[in-house]
């Protein structure tokens, strides 16, 4: 049974189905991505990357919001933001970002996410990070509660791109200064960096978490132990206590001396040995046993 629960509480975890990245370098105001096909009641994070004064508009397809983080301002130019749509349509193939004016540079990546909360789709747990110089990109610290890291980096390094151990990087193209890569939250206080094989002289990072769908119970899946189960429903707690038989430990050897056993029956005694179930659920034998 406790397999089934489990299976159940992992399906609940919010983890990547798709990613997609679209890039346009031409003077534009909006960008179309293609996407595989949606699934109904899954949520879309979009990694958005643009220069100049614009900003965000809209989702022609679906309502978007911010992550709660903003957009991160790359320093001399370009911006970074995470915007996401819970329970989307299923069937959307086609994702167009529209910003306020024209940009030279618009770029957008999409994750399509299950297992999501349907009530909070972002933790309030998020950290970013900019330099001028050198070759990695650091966001600050944050603590989330539960769920799935999301983090974007683009800077002007020109060399190779690689993630931060542990996290799946979903995009990483040679010499373009991109990585957007994901990882399930473990525990604890969180970092995000990217390494670029170039030093670079303008560069942002930001990372925001999607919470899992036990997200709003305070529930961790980190560790998860079907030990930890305080019982079974119509079992007292103090007969059954999941710990005490997962993992499996077999019960010591009974052993009894030949000795003494023979000499209680020489003496009239019937030796009473109780079944170690009895002894190790707590219940008290009966102070007297019919003959």
């Amino acid at each position: 049974m406790w397999k089934l629960l489990l299976l159940g509480i992992l399906l609940m975890a919010a983890t990547v189905k798709n990613f997609t990245a679209n890039q346009n370098d031409g003077t534009a105001t909006s960008l179309a991505t293609t996407i595989p096909a949606t699934t109904a009641g899954n949520a879309l994070v979009g990694g958005l990357f643009w220069k100049g004064a614009t900003t965000f508009s809209s989702v022609t397809e679906a309502t978007f919001a911010d992550s709660g983080a903003g957009k991160i301002a790359r320093p001399t130019d370009g911006q970074i933001q995470i915007i996401g749509s819970n329970s989307i349509a299923g069937g959307l193939t086609t994702i167009t970002v529209n910003w306020s004016g024209s940009s030279d540079s618009i770029e957008a990546y999409f994750w399509e996410v299950q297992g999501q909360n349907l009530a909070a789709l972002f933790d309030a747990a998020f950290a970013s990070g900019t330099a001028t110089s050198g070759t990695v990109l650091t966001t600050g610290s944050f603590t989330p509660k539960n769920g799935l890291m999301l983090s974007m980096a683009a800077c002007d390094a020109v060399g190779s791109a690689t993630g931060d151990t542990g996290y799946t990087v979903e995009y990483n193209p040679s010499g373009q200064g991109l990585v957007l890569q994901d990882k399930r939250f473990v525990s604890g206080a969180q970092t995000t960096s990217a390494t670029f094989g170039n030093n670079m002289t303008k560069g942002a990072i930001l990372s925001v978490v999607v919470n899992d769908a036990l997200g709003g119970l305070g529930i961790s899946f980190a560790g998860f132990h079907p030990g930890a189960s305080p019982g079974l429903g119509g079992i007292s707690s103090a007969r059954f206590q999941p710990s005490m038989w997962w993992p499996y430990s077999p019960p010591p050897l009974i052993t009894f001396d030949p000795a003494t056993m023979a000499a209680m029956v020489k003496s009239g005694n019937d030796p009473l040995v109780l079944p170690p179930q009895v002894v190790a659920s707590g219940m008290t034998p009966p102070e007297e046993m019919p003959t």
